[in-house]
């Protein structure tokens, strides 16, 4: 199934991090609304048309730090390419991988003036937990800078 901006999540602020929590109702829905809700910040309300695929490949140890590293990918295009995620459609999330595809669409600092200048995802208090009565909760960090978008 994919999924696209906007996309629910609550916002867990923090002094120098920004938080997520995204719910799905399975572990790729999480997965996937968490990666948005990373784009949804960093766009601070702007037009995001997804028109450019990339695939998405995450691994790691553990389904927390699974989901970080999912996240990082995302952010990777964003460094690289100036590409914030308006779309995603998950392949898979297994114990150790995840796989993806996602659109995204060019940055603008006029349209995303008010986004968040997220320049990492870390592990603080980063899970992937079942919810009471069915789904997933989804839950990571990432760091901000404070000065002005290059």
């Amino acid at each position: 199934m994919r999924y696209r901006l906007p996309s629910p999540y609550e916002e867990l602020p923090h002094t120098a991090d920004v938080g997520i929590r995204a719910r799905g109702s399975t572990l790729d829905e999480a997965f996937a609304r968490a990666a948005l809700a990373m784009a949804q910040l960093q766009a601070g309300g702007g037009p995001v048309e997804p028109l450019i695929a990339r695939a998405i490949d995450a691994q790691a140890e553990d389904r927390a730090s699974l989901l970080v590293d999912f996240c990082r990918q995302v952010l990777a295009r964003f460094f690289e390419e100036r590409l914030l995620l308006g779309m995603i459609e998950v392949d898979s999330v297994a114990q150790n991988t995840a796989r993806a595809v996602g659109w995204f669409a060019r940055f603008d600092p006029a349209l995303h003036v008010e986004g968040a200048d997220l320049k990492a995802v870390t592990y603080a208090r980063s899970a992937v937990e079942p919810l009471p009565g069915g789904g997933r909760l989804a839950s990571t960090r990432a760091a901000t800078r404070d000065r002005a978008r290059v």
